[in-house]
Parts: structure tokens; C-alpha cells; sequence
């Protein structure tokens, strides 16, 4: 169990420190928004490929910013009353490493996303066995 999600999250400084983390409600919302997890997942990252090597995407820095502030809400239900500060305090400078930290946060789900996908196995072979 160790080996799963750090359920800390991840440290950052925007305007202050702050954790990201996405929790549940963050997680509904992203699904409403992007249908699945792997689709936002695609958002997330096609923001960095876009900085680092311009490529096209669908995607765009908007997107980025909607899921660093769901993974920022956890802490913070007001957040958004400081969503211009936590902009301003991203630039060339710290782009990357915000974009990365997010990406890590996201991704802390993907061991959850197989522990479950074991369990469901699991119990479907214990069904077929009945």
C-alpha cells in the first residue's frame, strides 16, 4: 500500500505555498469536462509538448490552468478569489516545473487507477467461478 498515492500531495509555490491534490470533487469535475481521465490526462500534457516544442493541440493553457486550480481547490474552497495572484505568479521562468508538479499530482491516481482494475479482476474471476 506504500507504493500508492501520496495522498499529501504535491508542494508548490504560486503565490504562497500551496499542496496540489486531486481529490474527489476535483475528479468529478475534470470527468464532466473532459469525459475521462485519459483525455485530461492528454490536456495536462499537451500543454508542456505546446511550450517545449510548439506543437498543436487542442488544448491550450486554459485547460491547464482549469486543472491546476481543481487541484488546488482541496486546500482552499476559495481559491478562485485568488486565481489572478496564482496566475501572476506563473511565467517563463517556473512554467515548467508548475506544469510538471501538476503532471505528478495528476498522475498519482494511476496506481489507484490499477489496484482497482486488480480488485475488479479479481472479483469477475471469483464470479465466473460461481
Amino acid at each position: 500500500m506504500s507504493d500508492l498515492a501520496n495522498t499529501e500531495g504535491i508542494k508548490v509555490f504560486l503565490d504562497k505555498e500551496r499542496i496540489i491534490r486531486f481529490d474527489a470533487f476535483a475528479f468529478y469535475e475534470i470527468e464532466d469536462k473532459y469525459g475521462n481521465y485519459a483525455e485530461a490526462t492528454k490536456a495536462v500534457n499537451s500543454v508542456i509538448l505546446n511550450a517545449l516544442n510548439g506543437e498543436e493541440s487542442e488544448y491550450g493553457i486554459k485547460d491547464f490552468i482549469d486543472i491546476l486550480m481543481l487541484g488546488l481547490l482541496h486546500e482552499d474552497k476559495d481559491v478562485y478569489e485568488s486565481k489572478d495572484d496564482i496566475l501572476r505568479s506563473i511565467d517563463a521562468r517556473n512554467f515548467i516545473e508548475i506544469s510538471n508538479k501538476t503532471v505528478e499530482a495528476f498522475d498519482i491516481l494511476l496506481p489507484l487507477k490499477e489496484l482497482i482494475k486488480e480488485e475488479t479482476d479479481e472479483s469477475e474471476d471469483d464470479e465466473s467461478k460461481n
